[in-house]
């Protein structure tokens, strides 16, 4: 399975939920916020993982280099991060996700309830590497 697919994949079971909650869950266009809450729960949990990335990548850095670190860093690397997140976000445009929703929909080996799990432990995982990053900065 492709980057693509996959993150393809946890947009469709975020967008979901947010579609169960409308009147009309069988249409997708029922209510556009399915895309916005999917988006930013899809940016959250890419944010914390970019920003994990980097992190290590800095720790490394600093660690072979005898640097000490600084809090200036961990500003570098939000901002990096969110200059990245764009970039990774574009893997989920418009007509991308409607082909693979349409796939994802009438395929009968599509786990809905396998991929909500899955996306639930991708965003809590994100979101608890953000949270380290930030509170150990702090």
């Amino acid at each position: 399975m492709t980057i693509v697919k996959f993150i393809n994949h946890i947009y469709f079971s975020y967008a979901s939920v947010d579609r169960f909650l409308t009147f009309n869950p069988v249409n997708i266009e029922a209510k556009e916020n399915a895309a916005y809450t999917a988006t930013m729960t899809l940016s959250f949990a890419l944010s914390g993982y970019i920003m994990g990335m980097l992190y290590l990548i800095c720790q490394l850095f600093i660690q072979m280099s005898d640097l000490k670190w600084n809090r200036n860093v961990l500003l570098a690397i939000a901002i990096i991060s969110g200059l990245i997140l764009p970039l990774c976000l574009k893997t989920v445009k418009n007509e991308i996700y409607k082909k693979y929703c349409n796939e994802f929909r009438n395929s009968p080996h599509y786990n809905h309830f396998q991929w909500h799990i899955i996306s639930i432990v991708f965003f809590i995982i994100g979101v608890s590497i953000d949270l380290f990053i930030l509170i150990k900065g702090v």
